[in-house]
């Protein structure tokens, strides 16, 4: 039985999928802002590309590292 929990990494270490989560937020939030900045998308909030790009960074991509 023990012999099962040692090879379960994911259930001793609850955590480690976060990593993997926030970078790929992290790669996401890149590509939709390169999106921005170059027009291929419009921003629904009316900010400008660097302003989101700046929001997302410090609230959304930081607090999750």
């Amino acid at each position: 039985m023990s012999n099962f929990f040692q090879s379960q990494s994911i259930l001793a270490h609850p955590f480690r999928p976060f990593f993997l989560l926030t970078g790929i937020y992290g790669v996401v939030t890149v590509i939709a802002w390169m999106g921005f900045l170059f027009g291929g998308l419009s921003l629904p909030l009316g900010w400008s590309p660097l302003h989101w790009h700046s929001h997302e960074m410090l609230f959304g991509l930081i607090p999750l590292a």
